[in-house]
């Protein structure tokens, strides 16, 4: 009869409300996770990652940026700090203000031509250590 909407469930009763689980057992007890897994473990169910996919991979690294993508995670600077910009300058101070940083002071002396081999001979007084000068 077409007007009659009682069907039989899974156990074959006629309007009986026994179904089966996602492995197609009657009255089964597997379900299915958010990652598509149909097991009876709720232990190995996926979970969302920080971007909110689940079973994704991404993380949050030390700077608080959430991705998969661990070519643009952040390093420590020579301070200790995340994404620090610090570094050690000519006076190995560790720091990010330029305005302290060394400057090479460098003067020349008196210059002498030697005109038989055409060597110059230079006096160099220098507040750092130059290659080649020490």
């Amino acid at each position: 009869d077409a007007s009659n909407d009682c069907v039989q469930d899974c156990t074959g009763e006629w309007g009986g409300d026994s179904l089966e689980d996602c492995t197609g057992e009657c009255n089964g007890s597997a379900l299915e996770d958010m990652c598509g897994i149909c097991d009876t473990d709720n232990t190995n169910d996926c979970v969302q990652d920080c971007a909110g996919a689940w079973g994704g991979e991404a993380v949050v690294d030390n700077c608080d940026t959430c991705d998969n993508d661990p070519s643009n995670d952040c390093v420590q600077d020579c301070a200790g700090a995340w994404g620090g910009e610090a570094v050690v300058d000519n006076c190995s101070i560790c720091d990010d203000d330029p305005s302290n940083d060394c400057i090479m002071q460098l003067s020349i002396g008196e210059t002498l031509l030697d005109d038989n081999d055409f060597s110059v001979g230079i006096l160099l007084e220098s507040n750092v250590n130059i290659y080649g000068f020490q």
